[in-house]
């Protein structure tokens, strides 16, 4: 966690190697999975699932890459909870009202990129990403999601 700890009921770790974060701007959260626990086999690093409000379809979002950081040392972003600890390269951040009235309440998805180098009086840093987007029923999302993060059960939904 960058904040503060993050409840259960909001966060599980799954052996098959994956994370389920709970995001919907509720309250203030923001995780990270380090370098080092990343599937690097895997080209998928984290997938958005959820209902269109009001309609029988649900929508995906997956964001794929091999240019994320490998090691600790590639990381940019340290967790504001520990300064000194780990760093993440996939994190997820949940705003909510906790961040202010006048905020817009909203959750996303990171990946980072790997650190940057000095080029002359400029730092660089870059990385190539996939977006992609899908809608269907909750039964072909979920199985296009499963089929992404590469587990052999169904997911479960909050």
């Amino acid at each position: 966690d960058y904040f503060k700890a993050v409840p259960p009921e909001r966060i599980e770790a799954y052996r098959e190697g994956y994370t389920r974060f709970k995001l919907d701007a509720v309250d203030v959260y923001k995780i990270a999975i380090r370098p080092e626990h990343v599937r690097r086999e895997n080209f998928c690093k984290a997938v958005y699932v959820a209902p269109f409000p009001e309609k029988n379809q649900w929508f995906c979002v997956a964001k794929l890459t091999h240019d994320d950081p490998t090691v600790q040392s590639e990381c940019q972003d340290p967790a504001k909870s520990n300064p000194q600890g780990p760093r993440g390269g996939i994190q997820s951040y949940n705003n909510g009202p906790q961040a202010g009235p006048e905020m817009l309440y909203f959750s996303e998805i990171e990946l980072q990129f790997r650190h940057y180098k000095i080029n002359g009086t400029s730092a660089v840093a870059s990385g190539t990403h996939e977006l992609l987007a899908y809608s269907g029923t909750k039964g072909q999302i979920l199985e296009i999601a499963q089929t992404l993060v590469g587990v052999s059960a169904a997911l479960r939904m909050y």
